[in-house]
């Protein structure tokens, strides 16, 4: 059974930055609650770009802060361009 995007970026967060599988809930602020700094965000970012095939605009990934910020804007997107 395929993972929801949800269940794949939270995989991605406890694989790449060890983070508490526990700790990963919608409102968890990914880098003030999880401990990820601001160069493992653009990471994230970038990472999540190339494996989705998605573009996140420098105003748009402002705003990203949450874990359910992350996982909307990659539904949102990979929506948007049919890769869903």
């Amino acid at each position: 059974m395929d993972k929801t995007i949800r269940e794949q970026i939270a995989d991605y967060l406890v694989e790449k930055f060890h983070v508490d599988e526990s700790d990963i809930v919608d409102d968890v602020l990914i880098c003030n609650d999880l401990g990820l700094d601001s160069l493992d965000k653009v990471d994230m970012i970038m990472d999540l770009e190339k494996k989705y095939d998605i573009n996140i605009d420098d105003d748009l990934a402002e705003d990203l802060h949450t874990f359910k910020d992350f996982v909307e804007i990659v539904k949102v997107m990979t929506v948007q361009r049919g890769k869903v």
